[in-house]
């Protein structure tokens, strides 16, 4: 999770949230159930007002058994 996008080439996948250390949030394991969903709980930020508008890029990765990444959400928080 990162308040960046970015489009990064990597061994012919694209990354497209930017790691670098001033934007990213969190690099958290999430588990998928058979249909494809999971939840990601983002405690307490919409209480802030100033998080509100804040975009926030994610990309999931699965490292096993090859390298496979997802396409890019961009999700904007609102009150």
């Amino acid at each position: 999770m990162s308040t960046c996008p970015a489009s990064a080439p990597i061994g012919g996948l694209t990354l497209l949230v930017d790691l670098a250390a001033s934007s990213l949030l969190a690099l958290a394991p999430i588990a998928f159930g058979a249909a494809g969903q999971s939840q990601l709980v983002i405690p307490h930020l919409l209480h802030l007002p100033g998080t509100w508008g804040l975009a926030l890029h994610l990309q999931a990765a699965e490292p096993a058994p090859g390298l496979a990444l997802s396409n890019g959400l961009r999700l904007s928080l609102c009150p």
